[in-house]
């Protein structure tokens, strides 16, 4: 009888665990997408774009911050991220760079069948101009604001505390999925005009799908922040690198790119994840 009570117990204890962990993760999911909207609305007007895009990122991660900071002694993976070793540093960059021939991949292909308005393509591209760096600082700056914040900050919430909370109520696979769901969520675009436009949302789908399979096959959060970082640098670099006249017309669809890129993407990530290991904890 009083080992039953005693399971009874410890289930009881862990079923409480499991819920508290999971309104704290919801209430810094909502609290953060609030928090990174009311600073850009607040800033916007008044600090420089980058340093708003980056104070915004900080605002989405600080209510993870702190729920992690609350659950650090029922979960403490939560803040405990073992270290890579530095070919794996390195492997993980190169992952990076299979995730931006990835996504370009999901891009083209989506294309095919459905196109963004002209206005979403002149909006990008104006976005762009204006973090288009003039100086060395400027691209530290820019990279700082474009690539680094998200992949801290948006890790810190999505693949920081969202994975392991969900995986440690529902299991690995529906984990992968609600958080890759939650990330896809904050990528839907407003147009000037308040239309919201949903066209990166199944790329950012995608993204979060492979970013917390890479968190929880490596026990480490830095390898999806070095890979996030990667591919946002790459695309900035690539799109004010390689500037095109402004768009006036949407382009012809290019099918055998898409797949090609897929492919590859693919292909190269799978081999990479599988040999990007965690250094051994030092004793």
């Amino acid at each position: 009888m009083g080992h039953n009570a005693s399971l009874m117990s410890q289930e009881r204890s862990k079923a409480s665990v499991v819920a508290a962990s999971l309104f704290l993760a919801t209430l810094a999911y909502a609290g953060g997408l609030f928090a990174m909207a009311y600073t850009q609305g607040l800033l916007v007007r008044t600090l420089e774009l980058r340093l708003v895009l980056i104070l915004s990122e900080a605002a989405l991660a600080l209510p993870a911050v702190i729920a992690a900071f609350l659950l650090a002694r029922s979960l403490p993976e939560l803040h405990r991220f073992r270290p890579l070793a530095p070919k794996a540093v390195l492997l993980t960059v190169a992952l990076g760079l299979a995730f931006w021939s990835l996504s370009l991949g999901v891009f083209e292909a989506q294309y095919v069948f459905f196109k963004p308005p002209l206005a979403y393509l002149q909006q990008f591209q104006g976005l762009h101009e204006t973090l288009k760096p003039g100086s060395l600082f400027g691209w530290f700056f820019s990279i700082a604001a474009i690539a680094v914040a998200p992949a801290i900050c948006e890790e810190m919430l999505f693949r920081g505390l969202l994975t392991p909370v969900l995986r440690n109520a529902v299991g690995s696979g529906v984990a992968i999925i609600l958080s890759a769901a939650s990330f896809g969520a904050i990528h839907v675009d407003a147009m000037a005009d308040g239309t919201s436009v949903y066209y990166r949302v199944p790329f950012a789908f995608i993204l979060g799908l492979l970013l917390a399979k890479l968190r929880l096959d490596t026990g480490s959060l830095w390898p999806p922040m070095i890979a996030h970082a990667t591919l946002n640098a790459t695309t900035f670099c690539v799109v004010v690198l390689i500037a095109e006249e402004p768009t006036t017309t949407l382009p012809d669809p290019q099918p055998l790119m898409a797949l090609g890129m897929l492919v590859v993407g693919f292909a190269v990530a799978r081999v990479l994840n599988r040999q990007i290991r965690p250094a051994a904890p030092s004793a």
